[in-house]
């Protein structure tokens, strides 16, 4: 168990099949009350998943570049350094 502070919830969502289902996460976050009030996020997941988040925070929620970090960890069906080049080139469009 976690401990948060006041006002903080935390939520375990467990994905039963890593890689699989990139709109977990975002979906999840949809079904959720989103703040307001100048919120911060911070995500580190699989690609997909990341490029899902980022469109939802930055594109939707129209979220500020300095109240957001993401990154992926790794892409499903890629070794480390394929995932690498395929992060690279997502920074390079996403800009």
């Amino acid at each position: 168990t976690i401990e948060a502070p006041p006002g903080v919830e935390i939520r375990w969502l467990v994905n039963p099949q890593p890689g699989a289902r990139p709109g977990l996460l975002v979906d999840t976050l949809r079904a959720t009350d989103w703040p307001a009030d100048g919120s911060y996020a911070w995500a580190a997941c699989e690609f997909q998943s990341m490029r899902a988040l980022r469109d939802y925070w930055r594109g939707e929620l129209k979220l500020p570049a300095d109240r957001l970090y993401i990154s992926s960890y790794w892409k499903s069906g890629l070794d480390e350094e394929a995932h690498k080049l395929a992060k690279r080139e997502d920074a390079e469009q996403a800009g």
